[in-house]
């Protein structure tokens, strides 16, 4: 899907119909994630293309990889690394972003 999926219906109409589904789906749970106070307040429109930004180049390494062992746990142990990151502090105001 992401090397067929722009190559046969162009960069523009592929980032589009990602734009209007998968992505708008992200960034709504990702506000309804930081409305109860999961994580700082930090601009969604740029915290929704990092990850979706993210997500797609580590699916791509990880359909390179599949067959070496281990490659899903370290992918698993990453994105669980990264979201911890995000997550609300007590010590955290809004405010240090």
């Amino acid at each position: 899907m992401l090397i067929d999926g722009p190559a046969i219906l162009g960069w523009e109409t592929w980032r589009e119909m990602d734009k209007n589904h998968s992505m708008r789906l992200l960034r709504e749970q990702l506000g309804i994630m930081q409305e109860q106070g999961h994580f700082r307040m930090i601009p969604l429109d740029v915290l929704t293309h990092f990850i979706s930004g993210g997500l797609n180049e580590m699916a791509l390494w990880l359909a390179n990889e599949s067959l070496q062992p281990g490659s899903l746990d370290e992918t698993t142990k990453v994105i669980s690394v990264f979201l911890e990151g995000f997550k609300q502090s007590t010590r955290c105001s809004s405010d240090e972003m």
